[in-house]
């Protein structure tokens, strides 16, 4: 250390202390504290519309970017006449999509499937490309109307364990949530993934007949499910539609939306393909061959 930085040292030390013992006197922080508060109380309606001004101006930034890196959007129509449509929608965070379309139906949708085929999917599209129709005034498809109702979705129920609630009973708790907004008069748009999968088959198939008759209406409900036996008794509430496979070993869907039932199955072949013993997935086929002859 040189002598000149010693010494610029113990200047800047004596400046320091003579400020501090200033600020004691005369309260200058304090002073300066209070007539910054006191500017912000006279300036707040200004400073409030700066900030809303900034907030729009950057949200409307944001939203010309994203529409500037995607071509393939719409402005969709908002209609008061519980219209449901969509031309080649797709997901927008899928970067390999298969686009769907739904045609303009004043029902319901009940989509059955085989397992990994796209139902999930599909629900969630409308989802999400239905609050960008809100918010933003787009989405990601060539064409849309949408009905302008509030949307619920039950499609990743959780069991809760700290609260002692079965998955069942969440979805339950979800459900009941759909059928009380039904009740106070309010129309919505609901999505529902698999209903009442944490029970067994029979009450599955009764509550959920019950119920999804009950929500179709007045709202527009679109349900995924495994139980092609819904299909008879909704079938008057309800479009009937299916994702099916393709036979292709490679490709084994194409993720495309039809209108009808599913008629095929892969779980017990989704065991073998990865990897489950061969006398089980055996034993698996006879079980179902027996359970199929009496059903």
């Amino acid at each position: 250390m040189t002598l000149a930085s010693v010494s610029q040292n113990h200047e800047n030390a004596i400046v320091n202390n003579l400020m501090y013992f200033i600020n004691l006197v005369v309260l200058y922080d304090f002073f300066v504290y209070t007539l910054t508060i006191n500017s912000v109380h006279r300036n707040l309606e200004t400073a409030r519309l700066c900030y809303l001004t900034v907030a729009s101006v950057d949200a409307s930034v944001a939203t010309a970017s994203y529409i500037h890196r995607h071509t393939d959007i719409c402005n969709p129509q908002l209609n008061d006449q519980m219209t449901l449509e969509l031309q080649n929608a797709y997901h927008p965070l899928l970067t390999s999509y298969v686009p769907n379309s739904y045609p303009a139906a004043q029902t319901s949708a009940l989509i059955t499937g085989s397992n990994m085929a796209g139902k999930t999917t599909f629900i969630k599209t409308v989802g999400v490309n239905y609050i960008l129709a809100r918010a933003l005034w787009l989405c990601h498809a060539t064409s849309a109307q949408f009905p302008a109702l509030n949307i619920h979705s039950s499609i990743k129920t959780e069991d809760g364990l700290e609260e002692g609630k079965s998955f069942y009973f969440s979805e339950l708790e979800r459900l009941k949530e759909f059928v009380r907004l039904t009740t106070k008069g309010e129309r919505c748009i609901f999505l529902i993934d698999e209903i009442y999968r944490g029970t067994n088959t029979v009450e599955r198939i009764a509550g959920a007949a019950a119920v999804l008759q009950n929500l179709a209406q007045s709202n527009i409900v679109m349900v995924t499910t495994h139980d092609i036996e819904l299909t008879r008794f909704l079938s008057k509430q309800y479009g009937i539609w299916h994702f099916e496979e393709t036979g292709n070993v490679t490709e084994p869907f194409d993720y495309k939306l039809r209108p009808g039932i599913c008629t095929t199955r892969n779980a017990i072949k989704l065991m073998s393909n990865i990897g489950y013993p061969e006398h089980i997935t055996e034993s698996a086929k006879a079980v179902a061959r027996v359970l199929e002859s009496e059903s």
